[in-house]
């Protein structure tokens, strides 16, 4: 839900403000599809198989 969404973004947020990144590993495709409608995987990228 959108909860769940708010926490990634503000870890990804926070990993990159301490010069890292967050990176999102073996992400179903469901997982994707919400990522991809909803624009977060610009922002957190994934580990190719994503």
């Amino acid at each position: 839900d959108s909860s769940g969404l708010g926490v990634l973004m503000g870890a990804g947020r926070r990993a990159r403000d301490q010069g890292g990144e967050l990176v999102l590993r073996e992400v179903s495709p469901q997982i994707r599809r919400v990522l991809d409608v909803t624009g977060l995987s610009d922002l957190l990228p994934g580990d190719g198989g994503y």
